[in-house]
């Protein structure tokens, strides 16, 4: 059997070409030519993609999951904070009535000694700077409300700071009435 030189040469093209075909790694049918596409067929390429494809599609899924309940965990977590600020500002609102109020009766309390006045005189300082914390809660509250970050401890502040206030108040309260 006699070999010549151009079938020598035509296999060996064919060859390249087949080689080339599977040597290659694209699996998206494509960018493929033929017999891309059959090697991927063949070897399960095809079938490998899809998979990994559907398993990026999958874990897409879930983290957009994972994203919608935190962006629902943070929505409900802003309502409650919403609804803790509206308490706390309430709670001001009260201690300055009852602020306001301390006030109106030590300025109508009949000094008819010098004990008398001295504690006058002290009741009326301690409700000045009362009112001063009272103003200082309120921009505090203010604040607290335009900085998310800090939010949970801008609020555990406040509400420390009033409950502080709120004691000051009834302690005010009950030397007021002790002076009666």
């Amino acid at each position: 059997m006699r070999l010549t030189h151009g079938g020598i040469g035509a296999s060996l093209v064919v060859g390249s070409l087949i080689m080339a075909g599977c040597s290659t790694t694209a699996t998206d049918p494509k960018d493929g030519n033929l017999l891309e596409s059959l090697y991927n067929l063949n070897t399960g390429a095809y079938d490998e993609r899809v998979t990994g494809l559907e398993d990026q599609k999958e874990a897409a899924i879930e983290e957009q999951q994972r994203a919608k309940a935190e962006q629902e965990r943070l929505k409900g977590e802003k309502a409650q904070t919403g609804q803790q600020i509206v308490e706390l500002e309430q709670q001001v609102a009260e201690l300055s009535q009852q602020t306001e109020d301390l006030s109106a009766q030590i300025a109508n309390l009949s000094a008819t000694n010098t004990e008398l006045r001295d504690n006058k005189s002290v009741l009326t300082q301690k409700i000045g700077q009362i009112n001063i914390k009272l103003a200082d809660l309120k921009q505090q509250a203010a604040a607290a409300q335009k900085q998310s970050a800090t939010r949970k401890e801008a609020m555990a502040a406040y509400q420390k700071q009033a409950d502080e206030l709120e004691k000051e108040i009834a302690d005010l309260w009950q030397l007021y009435e002790a002076l009666q």
